[in-house]
């Protein structure tokens, strides 16, 4: 802006400058914050996606885990089927 319109305008054209001045200081204001809430949102996104990535391979884990023990369960069912079927033949001689 010109300074020298801003004095041939007097208290109105101090008043134009004042506002001017805190419109640009919002607009910095403004950039900042948007720039902030930029990051933020990038590290979401990133520990969003590092979250995901862990409960996957937990439950990918824990799903293994849980077939193993199905299966062992069965073999174990299975060799408690034959040491009852041992009891069983013992107790009738």
């Amino acid at each position: 802006m010109d300074l020298g319109l801003i004095t041939n305008l007097g208290v109105a054209g101090f008043a134009i400058f004042v506002l001017w001045k805190q419109s640009q200081s919002n607009a910095e204001k403004d950039k900042r914050h948007e720039e902030q809430m930029a990051a933020m949102y990038e590290s979401f996104q990133e520990l969003n996606h590092d979250i995901r990535n862990k409960l996957s391979t937990q439950l990918m884990e824990n799903t293994n885990a849980m077939g193993e023990n199905t299966k062992m369960m069965g073999e174990n069912t299975k060799v408690m089927e034959r040491v009852l079927d041992l009891l069983s033949s013992l107790r009738r001689k």
